[in-house]
């Protein structure tokens, strides 16, 4: 091949042209493809495995991350943003009423 292949593809000395992993194409294997999308902005780095944006988390970037836990039953909602659970009150669900 001209180039290396990537991501464990190998070289096909016929055409001289990269035969790639399931889940990678390009040139040079080089591009990695999600089975299912990533979310919230997240960007596929390989084949079931998203980089989420801060603020997000899980296989593909589906669950929110609070810095402060959610406290008294509370649940993290947004980045950074908790529901809470009736009788209590705060960033954090810290209050109660």
């Amino acid at each position: 091949c001209d180039t290396v292949c990537l991501n464990g593809g190998s070289c096909n000395s016929n055409n001289r042209k990269c035969t790639c992993q399931p889940g990678y194409s390009g040139d040079r294997c080089q591009h990695a493809h999600c089975i299912l999308p990533c979310l919230h902005g997240g960007t596929c780095i390989a084949p079931y495995r998203c980089a989420c944006r801060p603020g997000r988390t899980g296989e593909r970037c589906q669950t929110p991350v609070c810095d402060q836990p959610c406290l008294n039953g509370g649940r993290c909602v947004s980045p950074n943003v908790c529901t809470c659970p009736h009788g209590t009150v705060g960033p954090s669900c810290r209050k109660r009423r």
